[in-house]
């Protein structure tokens, strides 16, 4: 609690008061002032924004030098893990859009393998609008196995593919992407 003066009489009033004693005048609360720490705390913000962002330009400079100074079998990997990716949400693309509802399919998993599977898992509707799990396997060959409608070649692809260790997880970019396709 601190006394302020009041701004009709100018008495000295409580802080913690509605109406000055003296006059009966509504208090206005002081302004607040931004304290001397709360000050350094934003100058600090402040610079570490600008060394952040100066830090970051020189970080991506050095990435694109660093690319330049690739050997053709390092960007030729680059280029094929790029149209791997890609190739991946075409798939999941199609995937989404063979959905008896494509606006309720929710993709849940997208691993992508260096042989150039890629194992989805996902939630649709059904028939009877129960959203239920599901999974396929988007094979090198660029043939969408689904669980419930491929059951047999589905097994064979997944478990000689899906179930290794060493693929890519790729679902934040490619649900990102989805949604910017609906």
């Amino acid at each position: 609690m601190a006394l302020i003066k009041c701004h009709e009489c100018g008495n000295d009033v409580s802080t913690t008061a509605k109406l000055c004693p003296a006059c009966g005048a509504k208090v206005k609360p002081p302004k607040q002032s931004m304290s001397r720490a709360a000050k350094l705390g934003l100058g600090i913000l402040g610079v570490s924004l600008v060394a952040g962002v100066a830090l970051t330009d020189k970080q991506d400079k050095a990435r694109q030098q660093g690319l330049t100074a690739q050997t053709p079998e390092q960007i030729a990997a680059v280029k094929q893990s790029k149209s791997r990716t890609q190739t991946a949400i075409l798939g999941a693309t199609q995937l989404r859009n063979s959905m008896k509802d494509p606006t309720a399919f929710e993709l849940t998993s997208m691993m992508v393998h260096d042989s150039g599977f890629v194992c989805y898992d996902y939630r649709a509707k059904n028939s009877f609008g129960a959203t239920m799990p599901n999974s396929a396997v988007l094979t090198n060959g660029a043939k969408l196995l689904v669980r419930e409608r491929d059951s047999s070649q589905f097994v064979k692809a997944w478990n000689a593919n899906c179930t290794k260790p060493g693929a890519s997880d790729q679902t934040d970019l490619a649900i990102n992407i989805l949604k910017r396709m609906s």
